[in-house]
């Protein structure tokens, strides 16, 4: 959402047209609890995009990004991993002090689950492959105010995502399972607060420490899906099970971001969240060339 430079003298951030990559590592560990297990899903991410000012104080880009996945039950019943693609873009207009954002993105994943049954006569594992699709917008509106070096931003993000889940029939023998589709639409609403300063480096480079801190409040607390098994009678019934989520979120991070480095910017971050049933961290390099 943000491709940021200062201007020539002071701590007022602006746009730029830019080219950037970056990488990313998430760990996320979430609690067990309403008959569900907990587990623990870990995470690397490859993203590149960039934007370019269209008009005078508009603009335009987009982004593409792969990810790596690992999942690990805390029982150590299931375990898997997947790969992610996802692709966006964004419209920018920027008002003085005010920057107003939206975006459109959308993804796709692939999945392979291993759920460890350990009944005797029957196979000890039954696999599936479940796919998933998910489609997003936000849209955010923020506020830079300045004084000498420091500047402290608020800005308030209004998001809305979909998220489908195919119908999948796991492998295995008569204990495999037929599972239904599913899908969720969840609206959210994550108000924050960045501050940070400049710092003139030698060789005209110049540092921007920052910090943020937010919450974020969804609509939804929980995933429900409806399965059989598969084999079993017409009339044989079904059941639900429903993974437990957290609706509200605390998010926190920090970073530092050196620009004007050989006409080269880096930057490095951290970003953790935490609610009642679990917590997340990452990890986060990016370079970004301006031009």
């Amino acid at each position: 959402m943000s491709c940021p430079a200062f201007d020539d003298a002071g701590a007022l951030t602006t746009e730029q047209s830019c080219f950037w990559a970056e990488v990313s590592s998430r760990h996320t560990n979430q609690n067990g609890g309403d008959g569900t297990a907990g587990f623990s899903l870990d995470s690397v991410t490859y993203q590149f995009g960039g934007q370019r000012e269209i008009a005078p104080h508009w603009f335009f880009g987009g982004s593409m990004a792969y990810q790596n996945s690992h999942l690990r039950g805390d029982d150590r019943r299931v375990g898997g991993s997947g790969d992610s693609g996802y692709a966006g873009i964004v419209l920018k207009r920027e008002m003085g002090p005010w920057t107003f954002s939206g975006a459109l993105g959308g993804g796709y994943g692939s999945f392979d689950l291993d759920r460890n049954l350990s009944i005797a006569g029957y196979d000890s594992q039954a696999k599936g492959k479940p796919d998933v699709y998910s489609f997003s917008a936000r849209l955010r509106a923020a506020r830079t105010f300045v004084q000498g070096d420091f500047y402290l931003k608020p800005y308030m993000d209004l998001t809305a995502t979909y998220s489908r889940m195919p119908a999948y029939t796991e492998s295995g023998d008569a204990l495999r399972l037929k599972v239904d589709s599913s899908d969720q639409f969840v609206l959210g609403l994550a108000p924050a607060v960045e501050i940070g300063g400049r710092v003139e480096l030698p060789r005209g480079a110049v540092l921007r420490p920052f910090a943020y801190a937010g919450v974020s409040f969804l609509s939804e607390n929980g995933w429900k899906t409806k399965s059989r098994l598969d084999g079993s009678p017409d009339g044989g019934g079904s059941f639900s099970t429903r993974m437990p989520t957290d609706s509200v979120i605390g998010r926190i991070g920090a970073g530092l971001l050196v620009s004007k480095a050989a006409g080269i910017d880096f930057r490095l971050q951290y970003d953790g969240e935490f609610a009642s049933r679990g917590n997340s961290h990452s990890g986060t390099l990016k370079v970004a060339v301006p031009f």
